[in-house]
């Protein structure tokens, strides 16, 4: 298959991004960029995780000024954005011709933490989740299920922003659905490190061999 890029800005898929076609293998990464801000430089295009997968990436929603960016702190507003993207990721898969169920989320600060709601929102959709220094989100009602789900999270033992009560809750809500956890702890702050996107390169994977 070759690479290639396609980038709608304001289309009938509703939302801008850009598509990045991988190598022959059954893998997407959607990467949601965080907070109306570029995504680190370590996750940029979401290569550093896996170069060979194909990358739908995310940078606003399409609202009626077309200014309006993913997070806000009104953790309602989240979730209803998260149904967006759900929605959004299956008309991608219709348009650019990837699995809708082979789609690994992606995620920093806030990017992650709307990317955690995608999860909960739409349990049947996606295949697995990076998160990376996400708070909590609104939790939807109802028996979660993620019987078997593979999920990172990282975080940092001096982050601020997202302490450590807000991991270990994430981690149990994860948990008690059945989703298979792996958490890593680096001593440090909010600022994403190469180590923590090496261990995330590497649990995909593992889990998503080539």
């Amino acid at each position: 298959m070759e690479h290639g890029i396609s980038t709608p800005i304001f289309g009938d898929l509703g939302v801008a991004h850009r598509f990045t076609r991988g190598d022959d293998r059954d893998l997407t990464l959607l990467v949601i960029h965080s907070g109306g801000q570029s995504m680190p430089d370590l996750l940029r295009g979401g290569h550093a995780l896996a170069s060979g997968a194909a990358v739908l990436s995310t940078t606003a929603i399409v609202l009626p000024d077309r200014r309006c960016g993913f997070y806000h702190h009104d953790l309602y507003d989240i979730q209803r954005q998260a149904h967006m993207i759900a929605a959004f990721v299956q008309l991608a898969a219709y348009s650019y011709g990837f699995n809708p169920h082979c789609v690994v989320i992606a995620g920093y600060a806030s990017g992650a933490t709307l990317g955690a709601s995608v999860l909960l929102v739409r349990q049947e959709l996606l295949a697995g989740a990076i998160l990376l220094h996400s708070s909590v989100p609104q939790v939807p009602m109802g028996t979660l299920f993620l019987s078997s789900i593979p999920i990172f999270i990282g975080a940092g033992l001096q982050d601020t922003h997202t302490p450590a009560q807000d991991i270990a809750q994430l981690t149990a809500i994860f948990e008690a659905a059945g989703a298979h956890v792996t958490l890593f702890w680096r001593h440090g702050d909010h600022i994403l490190r190469e180590p923590e996107v090496a261990l995330a390169r590497e649990w995909l994977q593992r889990h998503f061999p080539q």
